[in-house]
């Protein structure tokens, strides 16, 4: 391992990228009231996919979806989801831990691909925008 990378002077030198700035990202989210509940509910997906959704039930929106690939292969799959009532297809990407592409995006959920080992955190939205 190169330990050198992963200080955090050489993290801050990365900027964005940084694993460093993904937990960052990651400890704000942690804040919202919505991923502090125990609300949680899982979505059936490929397997290798761990997918589940976060609300708040006496507030329900925002509604978050977390989705990780556990595999050694790339996945995709329909993420769209119900939550009391209405219907998410679309969403911000709020997190991916493989960079910041599509972070601040709104995509379409009913197909999208996760590499090995990658992680997104959407906040959930109801209308349908651009593929991911």
């Amino acid at each position: 391992m190169d330990y050198f990378n992963c200080t955090i002077k050489a993290q801050v030198k990365q900027g964005p990228h940084s694993h460093l700035e993904i937990y960052r990202t990651a400890a704000r989210l942690r804040q919202e009231r919505s991923l502090q509940t125990v609300d949680i509910y899982f979505l059936e997906t490929s397997s290798n996919l761990v997918s589940y959704v976060r609300y708040n039930p006496d507030d329900p929106h925002p509604v978050y979806l977390i989705t990780i690939n556990v595999g050694k292969q790339p996945v995709s799959d329909n993420h769209e989801v119900t939550i009391l009532g209405t219907t998410f297809k679309s969403g911000m990407v709020i997190l991916n831990t493989e960079s910041k592409q599509f972070v601040g995006e709104d995509v379409a959920l009913n197909e999208i691909t996760l590499r090995p080992g990658q992680a997104f955190i959407f906040k959930l939205s109801k209308g349908a925008k651009g593929e991911l």
